[in-house]
């Protein structure tokens, strides 16, 4: 059986995300995309992850690993609709990331931003 690879990397000027796809070591063809594009096949990506019957887990597991982003941009809007209130953070690879968070959920996360906590280094 063939095996087949997806590579992605940046070209060399850093304008595009290049995508390549490879069948047991020769490269079969490559798409580039710019950053606009590269953001709406990201959300593309996540939005059919998020119909896989496996789902992202609900909770974070406490031995994970993620590579966390030092001082994101975020902005919460001056207005909250029935659901909740709307936050947005900005990943520099994602882009925007947008949630509404319920009254009691963004309570709480006041909450445990403003606690005094030890610092871990």
């Amino acid at each position: 059986m063939a095996r087949m690879e997806l590579k992605v990397a940046t070209d060399g000027m850093r304008e595009h995300v290049v995508i390549e796809l490879w069948m047991d070591g020769t490269p079969l063809g490559h798409a580039l995309l710019s950053g606009a594009e590269a953001e709406s096949r990201i959300q593309a990506v996540g939005d059919a992850r998020s119909k896989l019957n496996d789902a992202v887990a609900s909770t974070l597991d406490p031995g994970s690993r993620l590579k966390p982003i030092v001082n994101p941009n975020w902005k919460v809007e001056d207005y909250r609709v029935p659901e909740g209130r709307i936050v947005s953070l900005r990943h520099p690879g994602l882009g925007w990331l947008t949630f509404i968070l319920s009254e009691d959920s963004a309570s709480e996360m006041v909450r445990q931003l403003t606690a005094d906590l030890p610092v871990r280094t």
